[in-house]
């Protein structure tokens, strides 16, 4: 007995101890005791089990034979309770253990340690869908297949069949150069495979939780033998993905271009047989520059003679596609048509080539990209080509995915084909059959039958015959194409039908199989390793059922008061149900005369209340008894704080939801304005909004508060919703209270307008400076005082809520409740902007039109788009094939077109917002590509471009990929340059951005680094430290590596000069690029939402510290420079005489938009009348550069105190030239420029009126047009400006010559600038008399009269005012010369305006001719009279103010204004 107590002393021993005891009986006990120890641990994230992640390693590699097994047993005890994340810990020693002591050990043990690897498999996070890394495998498979060993040999024939049952012939090309006889065993054993295809008998833990939940949803459903989904087994490998990418460019040989241009055919077929042989050794291509060699291709294909040398090229290119894949894509637009063209080749093998090369493309782009081309061939002369490209749209629509064919993709086609249907030429009407019958097989007949009406039966059926035939083989990325198969799933359910009985035995047998491939685990706490993947049973249906509720609970999902739905309770049920809870006397309480009765009925229901379960009680019964005549009407204020306390209440309860607070709603806003009983009505509206939502319940309030009459209402309301913002947090859809903020704004009464600037202001605090876009329209007044109230919040910290909605179950995350946290202040402004879905403009034809082969038309469809994204301003990211369009004008032969795209891009950026991310890799890389033209401008345009992007999307989404990596290793030095300098300044301050995104750069950089170009050296050594900083020395010091000798030594010099001095480097560059760029968005932001609107601001306010340190350099010298920005040059005669001759070398100044020549023109006539820097200035891509122009020009026309304007003869010789750059500025559509421009626009005509100036017919007719659209501005600050500039051009060119270009300004489609139009037509009339219209009276008010019939009202009223004014003239002559044009009900609405305006004139005779007419009449005759001068100085704006009169409410002037009659005998006055 000592013995055997001494033998088993370590059964006292801590299991640490024994675990490690040199006894192997100690050991085994510690096992045992070990796979309970784990069993009996709660918690699966417990420190219990950290203990134990070492000594797993020990446990595989157990000596005792006899213990084995037990150890292996542990590990698998450990790794079924442990987390993951502790559990995986211990994978790679413990693997390796097996695999070194286990594997060759007794069958059990082998079988035991496999379970083990298995359990490791499945806790493991896969990187690929099939869990294991099929390529890896492949990889060293060739190798094994060679051992010496046959045991081993077998082996890996084995898994190479395996891996055939689940990836299929993906595997092949990896197989390749094995011995041909395993080679052949190989593929028989495949054959007998057949379509067989591997299904999971074990998933892993991520997958487990999702086949028990589609499990227990197929039980809850109550189907029997329901076949799970197996999504693993109906997904299929890309074979493409196991191959690695192979750069062949270095190398091809040294001469191979050289070759390519040699005259023997022999050396150019030699030179194309080395690269069609890379391109067969390497399929899969390294992403590199093959510009080129495609350049080179594309030659050969389309010029060369040697139908041999066509097919090799033709070969070379599907080679090149078919190994880049998506990353050709740049290079489709180049061979496309070439080798549709080239079908005019009726060799066979010629044919043969380029049909293998024309479907390469489609595995680059889709069909939407190719269609131009498509359609342009199909129209072709040769038979041929219009043959081979309809047959090559059948095999595009057999590999397009249905969601590919869109209806703006097969409308044009189609339309297309079904006319070559007719064609004279067989083959194409069978090809154009195959064509459309593919199309047909693809999506379906709905969206076809549009294609077909009309056709002929014989047509028709042909179509159909060819639809039964055609093969849709979609794109799978593939070595060779992959037919559509029928999926796992559908096959199952196909045999299941078939053989019920077989299924079900079949399935049982797999899950028992799979049951005793492994451990059974501890039920009670884990979920069933072996999922069954056929339900038999019905008794697992509670189970499951209770199982599926668990888990709604435990994430939150159940319902919430919410999406409570009240039942509907009728007025005739509720005597009914009240009487089963209340007595009927309380009831009669309620309604009685007495006001102290009701008051005692409602503190009765208000203890009744509290005795009733929440969960039982109706609030929409108690809110209907409560609202019983008088109800919320009830005019005693104690009675009705009552009821307003018991709706408080009862919205505190479980079951009131959206019914009852509809009901009480509209009387607890009505008593928002009842003094006394506010704070109680107050109170229960908040109350309402804490159980369903601020949202509903301000929706609601919002909306009724503006229906009413009452001031007072509206302005409680109104601040009640801003004090909710407060206490919930911005938790609204600011969307649809933006139509009645708007409608507050404009209200007569001032209270009201005042708490709507209030609330706007509380909003700026949460959304910021976007949330002015949406009231720029507003007056400048108004929009004054509502920058007032957000200058007075800027910068001001949001409160933290206090309030949350009480509604939600208390596990979900988004409850908020008292108290807290400052973290849910944070609103992602770009989901609370309301967007415009603009698809619908975006047409087929507009697409086309941007093709278009004219520039002409390219150009006016950019402009179209333009107009489309400036109307919208906020745009979802539906917008179609834009991108793809514009990604080609990116290339266009046109330099101005391709600037207006790169703009069109920036305003799409700042219009979508982050969802720009979704199309950035349509256009980035040929966007990129536009930074290597020679242009400035061009560079500057794409740089503002980038810039936009980045700013939405952030830098990180923009260097993901190798996107940047591509465009970097551009060889042109000023693409190189703009790119460096561009990173140098964007990485300097970048946080965030994946080190593997980075090292994408390092080997285009070295590149650069040894660049011939000074400036390309000069800004990689500026970008080396910044990198250096990011990613470390190590890191890019391993990837000189891969740099030839000669290259490496120069690489590493430069990295070891930044070495011990990039982190301070990147540290200073830090700051200096951080305040760069901080300074140039923010006086972007400033300008555009600062002085938009603001009618006559100083625009220097929204500048930045650079532009104001050099403002004010400029200011301390001003005497020195203003004598210079302008210089005198009398050449304004010969260059109107120029112009007048049409000389061939001088533009006439008209155009719709500014084309380069035009603006080359006008610098070049400049630069003799002004200075080098403020040409510089004017003619800068910068909008900040134009402002600083302008202010310039300002000083330089102004009067200074006690002194002469500096440049007054310099700039009235140059006033046409100081007039046609105006009108360039007016297609800019900053509004900084706009309204500096105009400011610059008055203070140049006051000089011209000063000195009696007159225009030329010439100067007029090149600035007046121009100036005239500006009265389509969005903008009232900038049409308001137009307006006061015309009144001044009348000082200065006859009124009568000013007529007709305003009148032209009327035949636009807009109805904004036909107003405008309209009322400087009445503005004119009645300053100068009839006598202006041309070209007579007559016609002039037919022509106005036109305009009464126009369908907007504001256009038909601006039109009616100016009738007005010719009455007042002329008298009942207004009726004869309108018979014709107006109908009797436009007649009667004029005699109606007449007789209204008679009344509030003392006299409507026709006025004799004023003084102004013989004014203006002087003028023409350049008579200088001062009496016009001094009398518009006094002239009241009194159209205006009748506008404004009427709009109030009012029949007549206001008291104490002046008359327009007034006015003109005032000015007939003598001077004094």
């Amino acid at each position: 007995n000592k013995i055997m107590a001494e033998g088993n002393e370590y059964e006292n021993l801590p299991l640490e101890e024994r675990l490690s005891h040199k006894l192997w009986k100690a050991r085994l006990h510690g096992y045992e005791e070990a796979i309970k120890h784990f069993a009996l641990i709660d918690d699966e994230n417990s420190n219990e089990y950290n203990k134990y992640v070492g000594k797993l390693k020990n446990f595989a590699v157990e000596v005792n034979a006899l213990a084995q097994d037990t150890a292996l047993n542990a590990i698998m005890s450990f790794l079924e309770n442990a987390a993951i994340s502790i559990s995986a810990r211990s994978c790679s020693s413990v693997i390796s253990g097996i695999v070194t002591k286990r594997f060759n050990a007794k069958p059990k043990i082998k079988a035991k340690a496999i379970d083990v690897c298995l359990m490791y498999v499945e806790i493991e996070q896969p990187e690929t869908t099939l869990v294991i890394p099929i390529k890896s495998v492949l990889k060293v498979l060739p190798k094994i297949l060679e051992h010496s060993d046959k045991g081993v040999r077998e082996e890996a024939k084995q898994i190479a069949i395996d891996a055939y049952r689940w990836v299929g012939a993906a595997i092949k090309p990896a197989l390749q150069n094995i011995k041909p006889v395993q080679l052949k065993e190989l593929e028989e054993e495949w054959e007998k495979l057949g379509n067989e295809r591997g299904v999971p008998s074990r998933f892993l833990r991520s997958q487990q939780a999702q086949q028990e939940k589609l499990a227990a949803e197929a039980t809850a459903a109550g189907q029997d033998n329901v076949d799970v989904p197996q999504g693993a087994a109906a997904e299929t490998v890309n074979p493409f993905d196991l191959l690695d990418p192979v750069d062949i460019l270095p190398k091809l040989p040294g001469d191979f271009f050289k070759n390519l241009n040699e005259k023997k055919w022999q050396v150019r077929k030699e030179a194309l047989e080395a690269l069609q042989a890379l391109l067969t050794a390497n399929p899969k291509l390294e992403p590199a520059d093959y510009s080129d060699l495609i350049k080179e291709l594309k030659r050969l294909i389309g010029k060369d003679t040697n139908v041999y040398i066509v097919s090799l090229a033709a070969k070379c290119v599907a080679g090149i596609a078919s190994g880049l894949r998506k990353k050709f894509s740049s290079y489709t637009s180049l061979v496309f048509s070439t080798l549709l063209e080239k079908f005019k080749e009726k060799k066979a093998n010629v044919v043969a080539a380029l049909r293998e090369a024309t479907d390469g493309l489609l595995l680059a782009t889709t069909i939407a990209s190719l269609q131009e081309d498509i359609i342009s061939f199909l129209e072709n002369k040769n038979p041929s080509v219009k043959s081979e490209t309809a047959l090559f749209a059948a095999r595009a629509f057999a590999k397009s995915p249905p969601q590919n064919l869109t209806k703006g993709v097969l409308k044009p086609l189609c339309g297309v084909l079904v006319k070559k249907m007719e064609d004279t030429d067989q083959h194409v009407r069978n090809n154009a059959a195959e064509a459309l019958g593919t199309a047909l097989k693809v999506v379906g007949e709905r969206p076809m039958n549009i294609y077909f009406d009309g056709m002929d039966k014989i047509k028709l059926d042909k179509i159909k015959e060819c639809a039964e035939k055609a093969e849709v083989d979609f794109p799978s990325n593939s070595l060779a194409g992959n037919k559509k198969t029928i999926t796992t799933a559908t096959a199952t359910k196909e045999k299941s039908t078939g053989n019920t009985k077989t299924t079900s035995k079949d399935t049982s047998q797999t899950s028992t199989a799979a049951k005793s491939s492994r451990p059974a685990s501890k039920p009670t706490k884990k979920s069933n390793k072996n999922f069954i993947l056929t339900i038999k049973s019905k008794d697992s249906k509670k189970p499951a059922a209770s199982a599926n509720k668990e888990n709604n609970k435990d994430n939150g999902t159940t319902k919430n008061a919410e999406e409570f739905v009240e039942p509907n309770i009728t007025p005739e049920e509720v005597d009914t149900l009240a009487a089963e809870v209340m007595p009927s006397e309380l009831l009669q309480q309620l309604v009685h005369s007495n006001w102290k009765e009701r008051i005692a009925a409602c503190e009765a229901l208000d203890k009744l209340i509290d005795e009733i379960k929440p969960e039982n009680l109706k609030a929409f019964l108690f809110v209907q008894i409560i609202a019983r005549k008088p109800g919320f009407k009830d005019t005693n204020f104690q009675a009705m704080k009552a009821k307003c306390k018991l709706v408080t209440k009862l919205a505190k309860t479980p079951r009131f939801g959206k019914r009852s607070a509809e009901f009480v709603l509209s009387a607890m806003v009505d008593k928002c304005g009842d003094q006394k009983v506010k704070a109680e009505a107050i109170e229960a509206l908040t109350e309402m909004a804490e159980k369903l939502s601020l949202d509903f319940i301000g929706n609601q309030v919002i909306s009724y508060a503006m229906s009413q009459k009452s001031p007072k209402v509206i302005s409680e309301s109104i601040l009640w919703f801003s004090q909710a913002i407060k206490e919930f947090g911005f938790k609204i859809k600011l969307k649809s209270y933006l139509s009645p903020i708007k409608t507050a704004l404009s209200h007569t009464n001032p209270t009201i307008r005042t708490s709507a600037i209030n609330l706007l202001g509380i909003m700026y605090m949460y959304i910021g400076d976007t949330l002015r876009t949406f009231f720029e329209d507003e007056k400048p007044a108004l929009l004054s005082q509502i920058d007032a109230e957000f200058k007075k919040v800027s910068g001001q910290k949001p409160p933290d809520p206090i309030r949350g909605f009480s509604g939600k179950n208390s596990n979900d995350e988004d409850s908020s409740s008292k108290g807290t946290s400052s973290s849910a202040n944070v609103v992602n402004v770009t989901d609370l902007i309301p967007r415009n879905d603009i698809s619908g403009q975006i047409t087929g034809d507009l697409i086309q039109e941007l093709g278009n082969k004219s520039w002409k038309v390219r150009g006016e469809a950019i402009n179209k788009v333009g107009e489309i994204i400036s109307a919208a301003k906020f745009i979802t990211p539906n917008i179609g094939d834009l991108p793809s369009a514009l990604k080609e004008r990116f290339s266009d032969s046109n330099k101005n077109l391709v600037v207006n795209a790169l703009s069109i891009i920036s305003n799409i950026a700042t219009a979508m917002g982050p969802s720009i991310n979704r199309h950035l890799k349509i256009f980035l890389p040929s966007m990129l590509n536009t930074l290597g033209d020679g242009k400035t401008s061009l560079r500057a345009a794409a740089i503002n471009a980038l810039n936009s992007l980045e700013k939405e999307v952030s830098l990180r989404s923009i260097l993901e990929g190798d996107i940047m990596a591509v465009a970097l290793s551009n060889d042109s030095p000023n693409s190189r340059c703009e790119i460096l300098n561009w990173l140098e300044q964007k990485l300097s301050t970048a946080e965030g951005i994946p080190a593997a995104d980075i090292t994408n750069l390092v080997l285009p950089l070295f590149t650069c680094l040894e660049d011939r170009n000074a400036d390309v050296r000069k800004k990689g050594q500026a970008l080396v430290p910044v990198i250096l900083n990011l990613i470390g020395y190590d890191v890019v010091m391993k990837l000189t590596g891969k740099l030839k000798a000669s290259s490496k030594s120069v690489i590493v010099a430069v990295l070891e000069k930044h070495k011990g001095t990039s982190a301070v480097t990147n540290i200073a560059n830090a700051t200096t690029t951080q305040k760069s760029s901080e300074s140039k968005p923010e006086s972007q932001n400033k300008s555009a939402t600062g002085t938009a609107g603001k009618k006559g601001k100083n625009i220097s306010s929204g500048k930045t510290k650079s532009t104001t340190s050099l403002s004010k350099v400029t200011d301390s010298n001003n005497s020195e420079q203003n004598e210079d920005i302008l210089i005198l040059y009398n050449g304004k005669e010969a260059r109107q005489k120029d112009e007048r001759e049409l000389k061939a070398s001088v533009l006439k100044w008209n155009f719709s938009t500014p084309r380069e020549d035009y603006v080359e023109q006008l610098k070049d006539q400049m630069c003799k009348c002004c200075n080098k820097d403020l040409l510089d200035n004017l003619f800068s891509p910068d909008f900040k550069q134009h402002l600083i122009g302008l202010n310039k020009l300002i000083r330089a026309i102004s009067a200074k105190a006690s002194s002469e304007i500096p440049c007054k003869a310099a700039a009235i010789a140059s006033v046409d030239l100081l007039l046609k750059w105006t009108t360039l500025r007016f297609f800019d559509t900053n509004p900084s420029v706009l309204l500096k421009c105009l400011d610059f626009l008055q203070n140049l005509f006051n000089l011209l009126v000063e000195e009696n100036y007159v225009l030329t017919d010439m100067e007029a007719s090149a600035f007046l047009p121009y100036l005239i659209a500006r009265f389509g501005d969005s903008k009232e600050a900038i049409r308001s400006g137009v307006h006061s500039i015309l009144k001044r051009v009348r000082r200065v060119y006859p009124v009568s010559k000013i007529y007709p270009f305003v009148v032209d300004g009327l035949k636009t489609k807009s109805s904004k600038p036909k107003i405008e139009c309209l009322e400087e037509l009445g503005s004119m009339i009645s300053a100068s008399g009839i006598s202006i219209c041309q070209p007579n009276p007559q016609k002039a008010v037919a022509a106005i009269a036109e305009h009464v019939n126009d369908r907007d009202n504001s256009v038909r009223t601006a039109a009616l005012s100016v009738l007005i004014e010719c009455y007042l003239l002329i008298g009942n002559d207004v009726y004869k010369f309108t018979n014709n044009i107006l109908n009797d009900r436009d007649k009667s609405v004029l005699e109606e305006k007449i007789k209204r305006n008679q009344k509030q004139k003392t006299s409507a005779t026709t006025k004799p001719v004023t003084e102004e007419t013989r004014a203006r009449s002087a003028t023409e005759g350049k008579i200088k009279s001062t009496v016009t001068s001094s009398k518009l100085d006094f002239q009241l704006d009194y159209d205006k103010i009748e506008t404004e009169n009427a709009s109030s409410g009012h029949d007549s002037l206001p008291t104490g204004f002046i008359s327009s009659k007034d006015v003109d005998e005032l000015m007939n006055q003598p001077p004094i």
